[in-house]
């Protein structure tokens, strides 16, 4: 029976890791609505050199690489070795469903934290996990007071 178990714990561990499709074109589009959108790399190491319009700010032995839509819309998010990935920006109640829809999140946990909504999912469009209480996520997004930011594998700056 353990073995079974192990085994069907495996499988399901590959078929999350084998089914990621993220691709920049697909926040791109989401993203044109949203011009004042604001995208933040986490990095745990200081890089050589930053792309022209992109800010660090330092913290620690790794920092925040940030830029606007535009400079994200011609960067391919692999020529950064990162650790998490915020994408912050304007929206209300409707922005923050058709986000959840858009990405085709599977709802694993709702909360309401000081009038903040959060939503904690999965979702194919994004490859790093963690696992929060033995359960995995890649994905977390909160509402709060008009502002929308999604993280993933979770949001790693404020909200």
């Amino acid at each position: 029976m353990k073995i079974k178990l192990l085994y069907a714990f495996i499988l399901s561990i590959t078929v999350l890791f084998a089914s990621c499709n993220f691709e920049n074109a697909y926040f791109i589009n989401f993203l044109k609505q949203y011009q004042d959108a604001k995208i933040c790399y986490y990095v745990s190491y200081s890089p050589n050199t930053i792309p022209t319009n992109f800010t660090f700010i330092a913290n620690g032995s790794g920092g925040i690489i940030s830029c606007d839509l535009d400079k994200f819309k011609t960067t391919s998010i692999t020529n950064f070795d990162y650790d998490g990935l915020s994408i912050t920006f304007n929206g209300d109640v409707n922005d923050f469903n058709n986000l959840v829809d858009n990405l085709k999140i599977t709802i694993i946990k709702k909360e309401n934290v000081e009038n903040i909504a959060i939503i904690y999912g999965l979702s194919n469009y994004f490859c790093m996990y963690t696992c929060i209480n033995n359960i995995y996520i890649n994905v977390e997004i909160a509402f709060n007071k008009g502002i929308i930011t999604i993280g993933s594998p979770i949001i790693l700056g404020s909200y």
